[in-house]
């Protein structure tokens, strides 16, 4: 039989009609009722100052003093485990949270005009060991935290906490081919930024501060750290892509593969803050002269970021299997005042500018 070019179309038509048919992938967060997620997160910051500038009075200082030789590193871990306890279509109704471990190290180096010294922070959380549970509330459409032993009481501990952090925010909203994208929300960043929010950090210890200096540092961060995590979406205002890249099987296992392209341009506007924490430092102090004041004019944090990432969502789980993403970061920030007490004023202008590299990492099972 002569093989013509309508037997060619006709064979091609199965071919053409299935592949038509054929759903398109779909990444799903659907973990089995009652089961557990562990999930270690990682966070590494390091940061040199690039420049800055000191103007007191219409007066360089700066440009005399010249840059610090400046440096920052900060180092996060977090482990919890989740336990989903009620799933629904939606979400999990139920989370039962232990925070397994929870560090964060900073390392801080400062020299200029030919003086040097090396500050190391240590923190740890007052959640570290403690249980948490997430219900979800319908009516407020948000999840309600309680300590697992005492769910009749509240607690403002737990006011800083992300309840979700499964990282089903980088999925698709959809079906999805080979090659799709689509944007990610920022709020979704939160988890890499600060692994399950505020899990209350408190310094160990810092030297040459005694107990009421660290008191008195305590209560001057609390606010700036409430702002910042009330204000997320600002700092990392700007795209992140996320893109399907396939699947791939490890060990058995097949994950489907989500790279991520970070292009971050975002600020924060502290003025208003910085002014409720110098205003509350001032009333306790008892002999503040009566005519002092100190009005802040600007003082805006700024954060731009580009890089990479990858995630594998676990196909047979329908959970994430790890995270691993890496930013080259621009820190910067302007701040001015003026001020003054028994009939004198002055005003100062400051800038500064650091740069680095921000990289996260998480692994689950």
């Amino acid at each position: 039989m002569k093989f013509t070019k309508r037997h060619a179309f006709l064979a091609l038509v199965p071919g053409v009609i299935l592949s038509a048919t054929l759903p398109a992938d779909r990444m799903v967060f659907a973990p089995e009722e009652g089961s557990e997620l562990t999930m270690s997160f990682s966070t590494e910051l390091d940061m040199v100052l690039d420049d800055f500038s000191l103007v007191v009075d219409g007066q360089d200082i700066g440009q005399m003093i010249g840059t610090p030789d400046f440096e920052l590193t900060t180092s996060t871990a977090v482990a919890i485990v989740d336990e989903f306890e009620r799933m629904s279509s939606e979400r999990p109704n139920s989370i039962l949270r232990t925070i397994d471990e929870a560090s964060l190290e900073t390392d801080v180096s400062v020299s200029m005009m030919g003086q040097g010294e090396d500050q190391n922070i240590s923190q740890s959380a007052e959640l570290e060991g403690r249980q948490v549970r997430f219900t979800w509330d319908e009516d407020a459409g948000e999840y309600v935290a309680r300590f697992a032993e005492d769910e009749d009481s509240e607690d403002e501990l737990l006011d800083g906490l992300i309840a979700d952090m499964s990282m089903r925010g980088f999925l698709p909203p959809g079906d999805v081919e080979v090659g799709d994208s689509w944007e990610i929300p920022a709020e979704v960043l939160g988890n890499l930024a600060l692994p399950g929010g505020d899990l209350g950090w408190t310094p160990d210890g810092v030297d040459g501060m005694d107990d009421d200096a660290m008191a008195e540092m305590e209560a001057m961060m609390e606010p700036i750290i409430e702002e910042m995590m009330s204000k997320f979406e600002d700092m990392y205002a700007g795209a992140v892509t996320a893109t399907y890249n396939g699947d791939r099987e490890v060990d058995g296992v097949e994950l489907a593969e989500i790279g991520l392209t970070f292009a971050i341009d975002g600020s924060l506007d502290l003025t208003s803050m910085i002014e409720d924490v110098i205003e509350s430092v001032t009333a306790s102090q008892d002999e503040m002269p009566e005519d002092f004041t100190f009005d802040i004019e600007e003082a805006i944090v700024t954060f731009e970021g580009e890089g990479e990432g990858l995630v594998l969502w676990n196909r047979s789980t329908n959970v994430i299997s790890s995270l691993e993403a890496e930013i080259d970061a621009v820190i910067g920030m302007e701040f001015a005042a003026t001020g003054g007490a028994e009939g004198e004023t002055a005003s100062v202008e400051a800038s500064m500018e650091m740069s680095g590299t921000v990289a996260n990492s998480l692994e689950a099972n």
